[in-house]
């Protein structure tokens, strides 16, 4: 078990490049976006990195 968030960092990671193409997004074409960031889907979406790939 690691003794560090993973939740926290998974979610603030995904915020953080969801604010990114935002900003490309709001340069590029002027409107910019509505950002719904779950710690939990975040943690999801690494499940993969951690646990490696299916056997």
């Amino acid at each position: 078990m690691p003794g560090m968030p993973v939740a926290d960092m998974a979610g603030s990671l995904m915020a953080f490049a969801g604010v990114l193409m935002a900003l490309l997004k709001k340069q590029q074409t002027g409107i910019g976006d509505y950002l719904d960031i779950s710690m939990q889907d975040s943690l999801i979406a690494w499940y993969p990195n951690i646990m490696g790939p299916p056997s």
